[in-house]
């Protein structure tokens, strides 16, 4: 059993000087409160402990930041994110302002730690990770049990075998972060839970089979080029496969980024078209008559175009045979028949539609214009009625003469939906061009054209990292190819031949042995989840769970997986403890937790189970970092006879950065 005895945290984060904070074993009772208000030391006391296992990057060969660091600070960009960037927070582009006390700073301090002093079965551990930036910023790393002190690398070792990184985010997290790690859980959390249930030691054995066959091909008598080859051959697929799990977090981020930049273009879009509406009584009347104007419009157009040709000829079938034989006697229209006559009444209505709106809407002008269109009809057929002239229209027109008031009152109706229009136009543009609300139209127009930019900024670079992963893709495929041809031609060298197979039959078998370890542990794994999540939430839509390759997916009633992304925020919460209780259970770890800001998104009896179920069960050492509003005297009392201690975590309310933390007197 491992218990946190006393934390010490000197010039990090909002805590200026040396702070302690001392925990009382007290058995039957888990829950230790440290009350803060936000933006008071909370957060700054999970992420200390979080830079107290993962450190800065310092110590490691190319000065990786974590991951599980880099998440508190707002970036997933390792390369541009720098230790040194993370520590003092010079040049950080989204600003970050250091984990270093910003007054410590000011003052020239030059000791920056965290230590924690804990109890594995009644042994004392102490691990402390200190800074310092004079004469160059450097960090160590110390580790002392019985006695013998251990740094940086071989102090590293023993921390892992404690609490290894991988685990890490599992054990101190904060509200935000698990609602964001529970979206994970389709895909990020995999290798992580493969690895707290030590199904990833087999993975690290098939790693250690390799080399053992990379050293038996360079016994063999090709072994020199060959193994030059296999060598370079494997070094590129480790830089590809470096590059393509930078390209699946940046793909990751800037889908975020697209998906919020058009979701605030939307926003800012609809709040513009607010704000013209709301202007003023006056300006929402006139937006709406302006709407009820384009719809008669719109009716008197349909009106015309559909059925002026019926309304000019609606008797043309009664006559058809006289009109025709009266044009057949005359020498300029030959040709001219019943199917040209169908043409010109489509014509004639199109004519007025498309060019003839603005007349004076009286029949001796409707007349002139339906002149206009049979001459146009004839001049547009190529010749087919030449001949055909004025005196021949009083034939063809002579049905339209009782039909024609009709369309001249659809002529009529458009031609003042339109003049009402433009009317309502120009008054509603001169009410808002007049009114204060003309800056701020123009102000919410610059921020929706900027956010434009950024959305194609942000997709440009989602596209260039989609095309990154698909090459990186393509060539660990090829390098892999590459890789097992030279292996195999290295075995051909029968003095190793033998031994190869060997090791090989070895890999199948912990293949076999890994397949079947995963079966079991997935069903004792949904098993668990399922329990847990019911026990937290009872009435919910989750009926069952699925684990397919440590693929964990939430099922409802009728057998469809839930999106954890469209769950509420207190459903991802419920959803990641119940995975990251059942991973605690099957990992056979008892490791204290701490918790910040843990129950703002849940309502009242989503809180009572999550103190009595998982805070009172979960772990011998709970630490949770609430506000008051979180964790009431209602809470207070769903937690009755499980708080070993309470403490208040206090600031300077005008500068923030000198946090002090004090045992609760009652």
């Amino acid at each position: 059993m491992i218990f946190y005895k006393r934390i010490t945290i000197c010039n990090l984060f909002a805590y200026y000087g040396e702070q302690n904070v001392e925990f009382t074993l007290s058995q039957g009772k888990p829950i230790y409160l440290l009350f803060g208000r936000n933006g008071f030391g909370k957060t700054s006391f999970i992420r200390s402990v979080k830079l107290l296992f993962a450190g800065s990057g310092m110590l490691d060969i190319g000065e990786n930041v974590p991951e599980v660091v880099l998440n508190f600070t707002g970036t997933r960009s390792r390369g541009v994110f720098t230790p040194r960037v993370l520590l003092l927070g010079q040049n950080s582009e989204n600003g970050w302002r250091g984990a270093f006390n910003r007054r410590a700073l000011s003052n020239d301090e030059n000791k920056f730690y965290i230590e924690l002093v804990l109890d594995e079965d009644e042994r004392e551990i102490i691990i402390r990770r200190e800074w310092s930036r004079f004469p160059d910023l450097c960090e160590k790393l110390i580790f002392i049990k019985d006695g013998e002190r251990l740094e940086n690398n071989q102090a590293r070792e023993e921390i892992e075998r404690i609490l290894p990184l991988n685990f890490l985010q599992f054990f101190v997290f904060d509200g935000e972060e698990i609602e964001a790690m529970a979206d994970e859980v389709s895909t990020e959390l995999k290798d992580k839970i493969q690895s707290m249930l030590n199904i990833a030691v087999l993975d690290r054995l098939s790693d250690q089979i390799n080399k053992a066959e990379r050293e038996l091909i360079s016994q063999s008598n090709m072994a020199s080029k060959i193994k030059s080859d296999l060598d370079l051959c494997e070094g590129r697929q480790k830089s590809e496969e470096e590059r393509l799990q930078n390209a699946k977090i940046n793909i990751k981020f800037y889908e975020a980024q697209v998906s919020d930049k058009s979701a605030a273009i939307t926003a800012k879009k609809k709040e513009l078209e607010g704000k013209i509406r709301s202007n003023s009584k006056e300006s929402e009347g006139l937006q709406n008559a302006k709407d009820a104007a384009m719809a008669d419009l719109q009716r008197a157009k349909q009106s015309i175009a559909e059925f002026g040709g019926e309304i000019l000829f609606a008797g043309l079938d009664e006559f058809f045979s006289e009109l025709l034989s009266r044009i057949e006697k005359s020498s300029d229209t030959s040709g001219f028949n019943k199917e040209s006559l169908t043409k010109l009444a489509k014509f004639s209505a199109d004519y007025l539609l498309r060019e003839k709106i603005g007349f004076k809407c009286d029949a001796i002008d409707l007349n002139t214009y339906l002149r206009d269109a049979f001459l146009e009809f004839i001049k547009n057929n190529d010749g087919e009625f030449k001949g055909i002239n004025k005196s021949t229209i009083p034939i063809v027109y002579s049905a339209a003469k009782e039909n024609s008031v009709k369309l001249l009152d659809a002529v009529r109706d458009a031609k003042n939906a339109k003049s009402d229009i433009s009317r309502i136009s120009r008054n509603l543009d001169d009410l808002i061009s007049d009114s204060s609300v003309d800056t701020e139209l123009a102000s919410l127009n610059e921020e929706i054209e900027a956010l434009e930019v950024e959305k194609l900024e942000a997709s440009e670079n989602l596209r260039k990292n989609i095309e990154q992963k698909t090459n990186s893709e393509k060539h660990i495929g090829e390098l892999e190819i590459e890789i097992a041809a030279l292996k195999d031609k290295a075995a051909r060298d029968l003095r190793i031949k033998k031994k190869l197979n060997l090791l090989s039959e070895i890999k199948t078998q912990i293949i076999t042995y890994k397949s079947g370890r995963i079966t079991r542990t997935g069903e004792r794994l949904k098993d668990k989840i399922l329990s847990n999540y019911k026990h937290l939430i009872a009435e919910d839509n989750v009926a069952d769970i699925k684990i397919d390759n440590f693929i964990v997916k939430f099922i409802d009633a009728s057998g469809e997986a839930i999106a954890v992304r469209s769950q509420s925020a207190g459903q991802k919460q419920i959803a990641a403890i119940s995975i990251f209780w059942a991973l605690s259970k099957l990992s056979d770890r008892c490791l204290p937790l701490i918790i910040d800001t843990p129950l703002a998104r849940l309502d009242a009896s989503n809180r009572k189970n999550v103190i009595q179920n998982y805070y009172a069960n979960a772990s011998n050492q709970v630490i949770v970092l609430p506000t008051d509003t979180e964790f009431s005297q209602r809470e207070l009392e769903f937690a009755s006879g499980k708080i070993a201690g309470i403490y208040d975590i206090t600031n300077d309310k005008d500068s923030r950065d000198s946090a002090s933390i004090k045992p609760r007197r009652e």
